[in-house]
């Protein structure tokens, strides 16, 4: 994703049970927010309908959802260089 530069912020917050995905100027900086449920399939499928829903392309929704499995076990990510 960084070398698509495709997004600013990466959030996944387990406290308020959400991910937040900032995306780039190449998508006129839309922000993704979507819910985490207990049924982690659920999780990922629905961040990916609100991403088709902001016309997302399907590469760039491939590799957020493949992001999101890579970091399921961990309780709160920022990938946006933020500590």
């Amino acid at each position: 994703m960084q070398q698509e530069q495709v997004v600013d912020a990466f959030v996944v917050n387990i406290k308020t049970r959400s991910i937040t995905v900032s995306l780039s100027n190449s998508y006129v900086k839309k922000t993704i927010v979507s819910g985490i449920y207990d049924d982690w399939g659920e999780t990922v499928d629905k961040f990916a309908d609100r991403a088709k829903k902001k016309e997302v392309s399907d590469k760039h929704i491939e590799m957020l959802t493949d992001t999101l499995d890579r970091t399921s076990h961990v309780p709160l990510i920022k990938m946006d260089g933020s500590e």
